[in-house]
């Protein structure tokens, strides 16, 4: 649907760079000496190009979360705009009335084009909300314990957020989630094994987010863009964001590989899986969206 919103505003761009010149000739004053209708004419031709740009720009945003509600108020906020630039270009085709109070058609566009904004802030408040109050309870009320034995925490019971088929790739890996126990909220802090055969996760780059990783047992293999790079137990590396230098680990040792990994929050990012046709954009804690690499969703 988002490619629906990029070429129909081009559409209307074409239309209202074309009707241009169509103007130049109709405002002659031999052609139109009523300077009211020249008024309305002229104010629905900027009005298409209006809803042109929103359409183009509509192109450019993209809700955040998943699920059938968010699924709901992208289509209306998407197809309420291609409906308004619609309508405005039938305003400026067929509303030559001379009377500005009798604009019912861009009346009409204009009502579509709010609703379909208003669909959008609406949207994106009602998630902010959510994430911030998801925040508040989980931080102010949890009981956070003063130090633990990481080795002796539950390992986390959903083995992978990724869609399938990427999921069961991730089932030699076990994760326990450290920074959450103390409400940490800037960078996540985990104790990862890898059972033999297993992967840390799929080669990955991340577009804002540094990672760093520090070998406890075991030795994994680390896979980089440059290649492969054995490990061992008090090695560490780290992978600076926005360079594209896809990495992960695997171990193809007969005994598990154990590390710390160490990750930023930070907002905006997305992720490149250049083995796979996969892409993943970061929308709030434990929010992942992931797409194939043409923008569908899985």
């Amino acid at each position: 649907m988002r490619k629906a919103n990029l070429i129909f505003g081009i559409v209307l761009f074409l239309a209202f760079l074309s009707t241009g010149y169509y103007m130049s000739s109709y405002f002659k004053p031999e052609h139109l000496t009523d300077l009211t209708m020249r008024m309305q004419i002229r104010a629905s031709h900027i009005y298409l190009l209006f809803t042109a740009l929103l359409n183009i720009l509509a192109f450019t945003c993209e809700l955040r979360g998943t699920g059938r509600a968010r699924n709901f108020f992208d289509s209306a906020f998407r197809l309420l705009l291609v409906a308004a630039g619609t309508v405005a270009l039938c305003a400026f085709a067929f509303e030559h009335t001379g009377d500005l109070k009798e604009r019912k058609l861009t009346l009409l566009s204009v009502i579509l084009a709010l609703a379909s904004v208003g669909f959008f802030l609406i949207h994106e408040i009602l998630t902010a909300m959510r994430q911030h109050l998801f925040l508040s309870s989980h931080v102010l009320t949890m009981e956070k314990p003063i130090a633990v034995n990481a080795g002796k925490i539950e390992a986390r019971q959903k083995k992978s957020i990724y869609p399938a088929p990427f999921a069961a790739m991730m089932a030699l890996r076990e994760k326990r989630v450290l920074g959450d126990l103390f409400g940490l909220t800037n960078f996540g802090v985990n104790l990862t094994t890898i059972k033999p055969g297993g992967m840390s996760a799929l080669r990955h780059a991340h577009a804002t987010q540094d990672e760093f990783i520090y070998i406890v047992s075991g030795n994994p293999v680390l896979v980089t863009n440059e290649g492969e790079t054995q490990l061992s137990p008090g090695m560490c590396a780290g992978f600076l964001h926005g360079n594209g230098n896809a990495h992960n680990l695997i171990n193809r040792e007969k005994t598990d590989a154990v590390y710390l990994e160490i990750g930023d929050r930070s907002a905006g990012d997305a992720v490149l899986y250049p083995d796979n046709d996969l892409m993943a954009n970061f929308e709030g804690p434990g929010n992942w969206r992931f797409t194939h690499k043409d923008g569908s969703p899985y």
